[in-house]
């Protein structure tokens, strides 16, 4: 059965980040050494990702998910530094990029924190969410498409740069987001659970 457990984290503007720890079996936890870490951050996009991806990795991960609902990226890839510093090839960093970057005009900003993130990460596996399409907004909005000229310059810079990162696509359909558009829904979520936890997989597979 499924453990959610909750504690807040400091970080560096004094705002409250969610760190949440998905385990599959808590005395195990306690017990077991993990062969793998997964770290994952990001915006609301990313509430309950680790407990759905814990589930399916089962007890050789340990995942710990750190999450806050209005700030940017920044603020979030900052709050990891510590944990990044002890992580190994054998571990696997998750990060969405979200939408507040782009909400608040500041795609540009958003692209160099992944950038300065990737720079100070370089022993884990990275693997980036990028940001999903704006179902509340027209297709033809402004902000729509900034997203996919982001999307765009991340994948070409980051891929190319760092050789153990992956950029991994947001869904683009509409059934796997809520009745306001913004966020995924359980669908969407598990959908994204499923292709995200068999990257990681493949990339233990031998």
């Amino acid at each position: 059965m499924l453990e959610n457990l909750q504690q807040p984290t400091e970080i560096a503007d004094g705002l409250k980040l969610r760190k949440t720890q998905g385990v599959t079996n808590v005395r195990r936890r306690n017990l077991t050494k993990k062969d793998h870490k997964v770290i994952l951050i990001g915006d609301s996009h990313a509430r309950d990702c680790a407990e759905k991806k814990s589930n399916h990795l089962g007890n050789a991960y340990e995942v710990t998910g750190y999450v806050h609902p209005i700030t940017g990226l920044e603020v979030i890839t900052n709050s990891a530094k510590k944990e990044n510093a002890h992580m190994t090839q054998n571990d696997v960093v998750i990060v969405y990029e979200g939408v507040n970057n782009i909400s608040e005009n500041e795609s540009i900003t958003g692209l160099k924190s992944v950038t300065q993130f990737m720079q100070n990460c370089r022993n884990a596996n990275v693997i980036i969410m990028n940001t999903p399409h704006r179902f509340d907004l027209e297709e033809s909005s402004c902000v729509n498409k900034e997203i996919r000229v982001l999307n765009r310059k991340l994948k070409k810079k980051i891929m190319k740069r760092y050789n153990h990162t992956e950029v991994m696509d947001m869904s683009a359909n509409r059934d796997h987001y809520t009745k306001h558009r913004l966020h995924m829904n359980k669908t969407g979520k598990d959908w994204l659970t499923r292709r995200t936890v068999d990257t990681i997989n493949k990339l233990f597979a031998n």
